[in-house]
C-alpha cells in the first residue's frame, strides 16, 4: 500500500489535486494523508500565546482546520468511495513547508502531491508559492505538482529532461518507473543539447539509464535550445502531447550552472501538465 501526502487549504485548487491523485491511483491500494497547516497572521507576536486574544484566535483557527478536514474526509469516503483507498487527517499549526517536513519525519511517505496556480512575470521575484517552497526544501521524497484546473487523463507519455551529466541512481528513478509501469506509459527522454555530442561520462550515464529503463517503454530525443531550457521542455512536451514531466532535482545541475536558470523551479511555476520532481539520492 502506498502512503501519499496531500497538503490542502480546502480551495478548489487543492480539491482538484486530490481528485487527480485519487484517479491516478484508482487501481492501487493507497493510504492518503490529508494535511492542513494554518497560521494566525493577526496574532500579536509581542504577546505570549497564552494571552486571551491570541489564544482565542489560535483556538478558532485550530477548530476550523479540524472541522474542515473532517468534512473533507467524510466527502472523500462517501462520494469517492474506493475499497482500496483509506484516509487520515493531520492538522498542524505551522507553515506548509514545515508541516510537510514534519509529516515526512513521522510517516513513511511515498509521494507528496500538491497543486499550484503558477506564476507569471514579476510574481517570480517573490519567495514563490507554497508548492515551490516544498520542492526547494524537501529532498527526501518525490513531489508531484498538479497545475490548477488540470484534470486527470490516462498517462500515455512522460517527458524526462536530462543532460546526462549525472549518474542515474536506480532508486531515485523508482517513482517514475512505477508510474510508467502502472499506466503502461511511454517515457520520452529529452536531451537538452548543449554541445555537438556527448562526452565519455555522458555516454556512460546514458548507458546506465538505458539499463535502468529496460523494463519500460522509452525513446530518446535530442533538442537544441532556442531560448531557455524551461521553454524547450515546455515546447517539446506540448509538441508530443505529453501527460507529465519528470525531473530529478539535483543540488547543482549542469544546466543551471551554464544557463543561470533554476530549471525545476521555473518548470514548476509554468508547467501546464503535472510535474514529478524526483529527489537526488546518494549513489
Amino acid at each position: 500500500m502506498k502512503t501519499i501526502l496531500l497538503p490542502t487549504d480546502f480551495s478548489n485548487n487543492s480539491w482538484n489535486t486530490i481528485y487527480y491523485a485519487i484517479k491516478m491511483f484508482e487501481s492501487q491500494a493507497c493510504h492518503f494523508i490529508l494535511l492542513n497547516t494554518y497560521k494566525v497572521s493577526t496574532i500579536n507576536v509581542a504577546r505570549p500565546m497564552t494571552s486571551t486574544a491570541n489564544r482565542h484566535l489560535y483556538d478558532a483557527a485550530k477548530q476550523s482546520s479540524h472541522e474542515e478536514l473532517a468534512e473533507m474526509q467524510r466527502r472523500l469516503q462517501g462520494s469517492l468511495h474506493n475499497d482500496q483507498h483509506t484516509f487520515e487527517t493531520y492538522s498542524k499549526y505551522d507553515s506548509v513547508r514545515a508541516g510537510v517536513a514534519s509529516v515526512l519525519a513521522e510517516k513513511d511517505i511515498d509521494l507528496v502531491i500538491m497543486g499550484t496556480k503558477g506564476a507569471t512575470g514579476a510574481k517570480e521575484v517573490f519567495l514563490g508559492s507554497n508548492t515551490v517552497k516544498v520542492i526547494k526544501h524537501i529532498r527526501s521524497c518525490p513531489v508531484l505538482v498538479v497545475p490548477n484546473h488540470y484534470e486527470f487523463t490516462k498517462l500515455k507519455k512522460i517527458v524526462f529532461p536530462t543532460d546526462f551529466t549525472h549518474f542515474f541512481n536506480r532508486s531515485e528513478l523508482l517513482p517514475m518507473m512505477e508510474t510508467l509501469k502502472e499506466h503502461q506509459a511511454r517515457l520520452h527522454i529529452f536531451h537538452v543539447a548543449q554541445t555537438l555530442g556527448l562526452n565519455e561520462e555522458q555516454e556512460y550515464n546514458k548507458a546506465v539509464l538505458k539499463k535502468h529503463l529496460a523494463p519500460v517503454d522509452f525513446e530518446f530525443h535530442k533538442v537544441d535550445i532556442k531560448t531557455t531550457v524551461t521553454n524547450a521542455i515546455e515546447e517539446f512536451s506540448e509538441a508530443i502531447n505529453a501527460d507529465m514531466i519528470a525531473l530529478v532535482h539535483y543540488q547543482h545541475t549542469f544546466l543551471e550552472k551554464i544557463t543561470q536558470e533554476p530549471v525545476v523551479k521555473k518548470v514548476a511555476f509554468h508547467t501546464e501538465i503535472p510535474l514529478m520532481v524526483l529527489p537526488e539520492l546518494e549513489n
